[in-house]
């Protein structure tokens, strides 16, 4: 019990270190900038695209479905993809949290991985949560609880690797 009280005492200290170290400072200075930013640009075109995949999908699973710009009609409910719908936001403020102090190519080849993995999960968050409220299933329920428990997972999970991989660089040494 002492040896765990112990390396939770140390593993407390390596966070405290990695929390108010410059790295730090800069990662989530660089995701403000991304909170910031998303609010200055028209996710128009994103919001379209993604409202011609979610279109593409409800078809392919034989299902009525009209795209006109940013809106669909499925089985005769309207829906309206936002800037919120795209997960811009949650793209922009994770991607400070994936870069490492690697190659260029490796950390590009980190945010188009990134960006990917948001994106698929994000296309299937929309398709659930319109499929379950067309079956009846409550707004609050089907979108948005639901949207947030994706939107705060992407997050944290991005945020725990983050710490983990500082972590680990602390431990062996490196200059974090």
């Amino acid at each position: 019990m002492k040896c765990l009280l112990s390396q939770l005492i140390q593993s407390a200290k390596i966070y405290v270190c990695i929390l108010i170290s410059w790295r730090s400072v800069i990662t989530f200075g660089i995701a403000a900038l991304g909170a910031f930013l998303y609010y200055q640009i028209s996710w128009m075109n994103l919001q379209v695209f993604l409202a011609k995949i979610i279109k593409a999908l409800f078809t392919f699973f034989g299902n009525s479905a009209i795209q006109v710009d940013n809106y669909l009609f499925i089985e005769g409910f309207s829906f309206r993809i936002t800037n919120c719908c795209t997960y811009a936001n949650r793209m922009l403020i994770g991607i400070p949290f994936i870069l490492r102090m690697d190659t260029i190519g490796r950390n590009v080849m980190r945010i188009f991985v990134f960006v990917g993995i948001v994106f698929v999960v994000n296309v299937l968050r929309i398709y659930f949560a319109l499929t379950w409220y067309m079956q009846g299933v409550s707004w609050k329920y089907s979108h948005t609880l639901f949207t947030h428990i994706i939107s705060w997972l992407t997050l944290a999970t991005v945020v725990i690797l983050w710490l983990r991989c500082l972590k680990n660089e602390v431990i062996r040494g490196s200059d974090a």
